[in-house]
């Protein structure tokens, strides 16, 4: 198993992450500006999380590269923090409401965020900051005493790009979508206070209202453009006529936000038709406005319609981000070897139980 200074995997939502019992003996005591144990339940507490993920039991050389992981990190930690270095509970905080929001596909608010992390690891929001300010700390170390070799990594050449998407060609596909236009009824009750979902007696009240409203523009009293003004509840949308973007049939976030009756009812419908449709989240008046075919992506078409970065862009950003990757671990690696021969550093293999 490769050793890395950056063990966020083995930190995140996890409660073992952060209990540590006061009888605790350390795998190891570290000092570089500061005596520091490291936990041998935590040792051993990640090394499980690791197995379960791996689905295999670890050797013993792999067992020794988690507490190595570890010890580098709180070296680390311990550099950064001697050179000036610092990490705001806000900051942190920040920087987590982002990550999760991106995996989420919508910004979360803060309270949403606390919920989610309190609920996942079962454990404080506070412990999850904590452990976060420390990643941060040491990418901000390594990015630091690596700046010259990461602002020199050469971009990747042209017989690169190439070279990758030759491998790769088939995987370059724009799969069916459709784009769609919608006024939104929400099935939510009380969204700025208390949100819950609602009864069946309240739905059929948002179904008339949604009916009454497709009524009008039937019979031509209203447009489909009055109608995203004055009645839908998709403030995201509202300001763009009502426009979502592009639905792919099999897009796991839209399957999870619409459902799979949703998405198979909307794609039988012709560009430029409206109609009503519920969705999981409420009632839709939807309208198609545009339809594109599967096709196979050459280097210089765009990687989907709703951006303007070609396949040889996104290859070009991805060969960077993985020589970049590589550069920082490449640092990684020379600056925990220096900051292990400045620190005090002592083994007590003997307090896990491996043997």
């Amino acid at each position: 198993m490769k050793k890395t200074i950056l063990i966020s995997a083995l930190m995140c939502f996890s409660a073992a992450i952060f209990s540590q019992s006061l009888l605790d003996k350390p795998a190891a005591v570290i000092k570089l500006i500061e005596t520091e144990p490291i936990s041998s339940k935590l040792v051993n507490q990640n090394i499980r999380i690791l197995e379960t993920n791996a689905r295999r039991s670890f050797t013993e050389e792999e067992k020794m590269a988690v507490l190595d992981s570890m010890i580098d990190s709180a070296l680390v930690v311990q550099a950064a923090k001697r050179d000036g270095m610092s990490i705001t509970d806000a900051q942190a905080k920040q920087y987590g409401i982002a990550q999760i929001s991106q995996a989420a596909g919508r910004l979360l608010s803060e309270a949403e965020f606390t919920q989610y992390i309190e609920q996942k690891s079962g454990q404080p929001v506070s412990a999850y900051i904590g452990e976060l300010k420390k990643q941060l700390l040491i990418q901000n170390y390594i990015s630091e005493k690596g700046k010259n070799d990461l602002l020199n990594i050469a971009q990747p050449s042209e017989r690169e790009i190439t070279a990758a998407y030759t491998k790769e060609e088939t995987s370059f596909i724009n799969p069916e979508m459709i784009r769609v236009s919608h006024v939104f009824f929400s099935f939510i009750a009380d969204q700025f206070t208390s949100p819950r979902m609602m009864n069946a007696i309240e739905k059929e009240a948002v179904q008339k209202k949604a009916e009454d409203v497709m009524k009008k523009l039937k019979n031509g009293t209203m447009t489909f453009e009055q109608a995203v003004r004055l009645h839908s509840e998709d403030q995201d949308s509202k300001v763009k006529a009502g426009d979502i973007g592009f639905l792919i049939r099999n897009d796991q976030n839209a399957l999870q936000n619409l459902g799979a009756s949703f998405i198979d009812e909307v794609y039988n419908m012709t560009v430029g038709e409206i109609e009503l449709v519920q969705s999981i989240a409420g009632v839709h008046i939807v309208r198609v406005t545009d339809r594109i075919d599967k096709k196979f992506l050459k280097l210089d078409d765009p990687v989907n319609p709703a951006e303007q970065i070609t396949v040889r862009e996104y290859i070009g950003q991805q060969l960077y981000l993985q020589k970049r990757q590589e550069m920082f671990q490449i640092v990684s690696q020379r600056e925990v070897e220096r900051l292990r021969n400045d620190a005090e550093i002592t083994m007590y293999k003997q307090n896990l139980g491996w043997e």
